[in-house]
């Protein structure tokens, strides 16, 4: 059995909340996207126009907070019961090994990898899936509301955008 395997036997409890979760992620980088557009308006037609019923749009920013707090806390529970149920796993295997195993292996080695491994596993189901989702999105929808706002400025941006890759690529 592979190690993804193993590790994604371990998510399958957890897929609805993990599910739910990058749906609630793509609603927050809708409105961060959309936050300057209508801060903007807020601005044109609130403060100038005097169009003060437009003034409950700031909800935009609330909505934005509690979706991230709820997000965060729906990965970090799935990241707690994964790992959980990986210690769990991991321990009745030791629990299963005989004494040439023992003799063979450290037993600090073991336990590093009972803390360490497991806690990094942790980090990647709290926060390493949703951010790199979040940061997938809010590229693309900035991508189309560039092209919305002005597509030779858009056009632009995509001609520079493979030098800003391979730097990148050249710093990893």
């Amino acid at each position: 059995m592979t190690p993804l395997r193993w590790f994604s036997g371990f998510l399958k409890k957890y897929r609805l909340a993990i599910a739910v979760g990058l749906v609630l992620m793509t609603v927050i980088v809708a409105c961060a996207i959309v936050n300057p557009y209508i801060s903007g308006m807020i601005v044109d037609d609130v403060i100038q126009g005097g169009a003060y019923e437009l003034l409950p749009m700031l909800a935009v920013t609330a909505v934005r907070a509690i979706l991230r707090y709820a997000t965060q806390m729906m990965f970090e529970t799935c990241s707690q019961g994964v790992l959980y149920r990986m210690r769990d796993a991991v321990y009745r295997k030791l629990l299963q090994e005989d004494f040439a195993f023992y003799n063979r292996n450290r037993t600090g080695d073991l336990m590093s990898r009972q803390t360490g491994d497991m806690d990094a596993i942790r980090h990647f189901v709290a926060f390493v899936i949703y951010t790199v989702y979040e940061n997938v999105l809010m590229f693309v929808f900035a991508l189309v509301m560039i092209f919305m706002v002005n597509v030779k400025l858009a056009l632009c941006m995509m001609a520079v955008l493979p030098f800003c890759l391979f730097t990148t690529y050249l710093q990893s």
